[in-house]
């Protein structure tokens, strides 16, 4: 099917991006302009944390807590710091504290950064993700098929249930490159041009920038199982050919190795974000992910891509993989493009998403067995539904064959059995193509809209009473506890306001600590929410941890009250309707000073005689006045990259109660407590390294396929 139209062919690719541009709006459903965004601050005012804040609609999903409690949090103070000048490498709101090397590089951020206003920061960073996977997508197919064709299958990836149901979280602005690194291996191997391949070194660095290293994986296993195809195809061609037999495999290694050159090099470009990945995840135990895992149920669940569950069912988010009658319809009608048709490269491209559809269901869905799956690498540590995302890639890419297939047919009817002229032909295939394409993407936006709510702005963590009293009155290192009424333990740090239990990875005696102050406070590895009920308002922990505040549900206790004795260390604030601040006596400073470091001693911590400030993010300044010898304590999380400096000279520290840092002074002294993590030395480096490194790499393969003026005989062939 031929669209003959000058302006629109001339200007293809730009047409086509600005339509991406327009569908992404459109389903994304808010309007910037009138003070909205695409965010769950809808489920904030379901909590009663946020009741004096009026909120006429219900929520519309509540599956992505982790957005709220650690993400943006994260994302607003780190844009805060940078914006400040105040430091950029720690987040010092969340579990005492957690490193924030990897954000820097992540595309996603540097958006969220650019933008002063939050709301509308998200909003384009939401955008963005639509966007770079539609039109990606839309670029891999287009080296193969159609207009229309090609449109189609980049609106089913841009909108599939995986993109869906995880279109907040790092999954997705990780996944929405993969179709550009299968885009820019294809323009390799279709041309044979090296040139080429420094395209596969940039985009392979966004994949390993985008944030979630497992889905990035996904993505490199499918790049090495389309030079596998590709290779294999070549091989036997090749062997038809005449020659030694040596000489058309090396040949073969040789067009389908070099992408992994290219890659190798992308992985020194990263070589920053990789370093700041693994120093945020020292000390951690991950011995609750080996094994992987998914939660689908067999074989009926292959369903889901033709009909969605209620957004709100059990695992709604984990188990989303839409993608819609018309497209599997046509998905299978794509494999005929194997057995017809002259094209050798669709016809290799076919082979190697049936490929990859049925290895990847296989391996998602859990339908080989589970003992070799959870063997594969990444795969023995990380849930093996998320691989759908490649499943769902290929799916589309099989749909948009299929009605590339279909609309030729369909066209070649209309002429032929209807008597139609070719032009009338044609324009009647189109518009029956374009209708069809609206109910696909029509019955996708549904879903989408389901799972991700247009909310207002200025919902966008509000303001209380509560919140507006502690974030005033409370000094750096103090924290607060906050039961469930405000969901999830973390989302205070988007306020300034440090949680012990905040969202974050913690390390086993961190865990063992925290859950002497609270009864069993963890659903998960990462995540605490408890009542009000379980904490122990007497622990001395309260001190030991500098807990100034506690934000508690004043429901709970109307019901049960409050603990005897709580008169003697708290205050008791009644600030607004649904929620009471208990404000601790005893904690009047940031750091304090113990004469042993025997965690069961009775003695008191004294905030005597201390003063602490911290006017960075990653730098604590603290005099102390006092004549004793003992330890001063940081209540904050221990890692290995504060260095403590005592007089301007380098101190050793240790660990009071195995979790928190803790600086032997003599007497009188000036502490420097600075965050100078390892991997910042060597990490930017060996960046710059790759970064030169790829620059040369650029060189010489423009300078090879100059030299080679593309001789044809250096071709793959078919290759254009």
């Amino acid at each position: 099917m031929k669209m003959n139209s000058g302006i629109f062919v001339r200007y293809e690719t730009l047409w086509t991006l600005l339509v991406f541009l327009f569908l992404a709006v459109y389903a994304l459903g808010a309007n910037p302009l009138k003070g909205e965004t695409v965010a769950p601050f809808d489920q904030l005012l379901e909590y009663p944390g946020w009741s004096s804040v009026h909120s006429g609609r219900p929520a519309v999903h509540f599956h992505q807590s982790d957005i709220l409690d650690a993400q943006l949090p994260v994302w607003m103070a780190l844009k805060d710091g940078i914006r400040k000048g105040k430091g950029f490498l720690w987040y010092p709101y969340g579990a005492g504290g957690q490193p924030l090397g990897t954000e820097l590089c992540n595309p996603s951020f540097l958006i969220f950064l650019a933008v002063k206003d939050n709301g509308f920061a998200y909003y384009l960073v939401g955008l963005d993700k639509l966007l770079v996977s539609g039109f990606g997508a839309y670029l891999l197919l287009r080296l193969f098929l159609g207009r229309l064709p090609s449109l189609w299958g980049g609106l089913i990836f841009m909108l599939c249930g995986f993109n869906a149901a995880w279109f907040f979280w790092d999954h997705v602005a990780t996944a929405m490159w993969i179709p550009w690194l299968l885009w820019a291996t294809l323009l390799y191997l279709t041309t044979g041009k090296l040139s080429r391949l420094p395209v596969i070194g940039i985009v392979s660095t966004l994949l390993v920038c985008g944030g979630f290293p497992s889905v990035a994986a996904f993505g490199f296993y499918a790049l090495f199982l389309l030079l596998l195809v590709w290779g294999i195809y070549d091989f036997l061609e090749n062997k038809r050919r005449s020659g030694p037999e040596r000489n058309y495999i090396l040949k073969t290694l040789k067009r389908t190795g070099m992408p992994l050159i290219a890659v190798g090099i992308s992985f020194m470009m990263s070589a920053f974000f990789l370093a700041a990945f693994r120093d945020l995840t020292s000390g951690m135990n991950f011995s609750y992910r080996a094994g992987g895992g998914t939660y689908y149920e067999g074989f009926r669940d292959l369903l889901l891509f033709v009909f969605y569950e209620h957004p709100m069912a059990w695992a709604g988010t984990e188990r989303s993989v839409y993608a819609g009658i018309p497209a599997c319809i046509f998905a299978l009608a794509g494999l005929f493009s194997l057995s017809r048709g002259s094209d050798r490269n669709l016809k290799i491209f076919v082979l190697f998403n049936l490929v990859l559809v049925i290895i990847t269901v296989l391996i998602a869905f859990g339908l080989l067995p589970h003992r070799f799956i959870a063997t594969l690498p990444v795969f023995s540590t990380n849930r093996w539904n998320r691989l759908v995302v490649v499943a769902l890639l290929g799916l589309a890419s099989l749909s948009a064959a299929g009605l590339h297939t279909a609309s030729a047919r369909l066209e070649a009817f209309f002429g032929h059995s209807l008597k139609l002229k070719p032009q009338t032909a044609q324009w009647l295939t189109v518009s029956l193509i374009i209708a069809i394409t609206a109910i696909q993407f029509q019955s996708q936006k549904k879903l989408f809209n389901a799972l991700n709510a247009v909310t207002p702005s200025a919902a966008a963590y509000p303001m209380t009473p509560a919140i507006d009293y502690v974030g005033k009155h409370i000094k750096p290192l103090q924290s607060v506890i906050a039961d469930d009424s405000y969901w999830y333990s973390g989302m205070l740090g988007a306020y300034g306001i440090s949680e012990w239990y905040g969202h974050s990875l913690k390390t086993d005696n961190e865990k063992a600590v925290l859950s002497e102050l609270v009864h069993d406070p963890f659903g998960s590895a990462t995540v605490a929410m408890f009542s009000a009920g379980d904490i122990n308002l007497n622990s001395p922990l309260m001190d030991k941890l500098v807990i100034k505040y506690l934000m508690i549900n004043k429901e709970f206790v109307r019901q049960h009250g409050l603990p005897e004795h709580v008169a003697d260390r708290w205050n008791v604030l009644d600030l607004e309707r649904e929620i009471l601040v208990l404000e601790n006596r005893n904690v009047t400073g940031g750091v304090y000073f113990i004469g042993s470091l025997d965690p069961s001693a009775t003695e008191p911590a004294k905030f005597t005689g201390l003063y602490s400030d911290m006017p960075a993010s990653g730098s604590i300044n603290i005099d102390y006045s006092g004549k004793e010898a003992g330890w001063v304590v940081l209540p904050m999380h221990m890692h290995p990259g504060w260095k403590a400096y005592i007089g301007g000279r380098p101190a050793q520290y240790d660990a009071y109660m195995g979790i928190l840092p803790a600086v032997p002074v003599q007497g009188a002294c000036n502490i420097a407590f600075r965050y100078e993590p390892a991997y910042f030395r060597w990490g930017v480096p060996l960046s710059i390294t790759g970064l030169v490194v790829f620059c040369l790499f650029c060189l010489w393969c423009v300078r090879y396929d100059k030299a080679r003026q593309y001789n044809p005989a250096d071709r793959l062939p078919g290759s254009g």
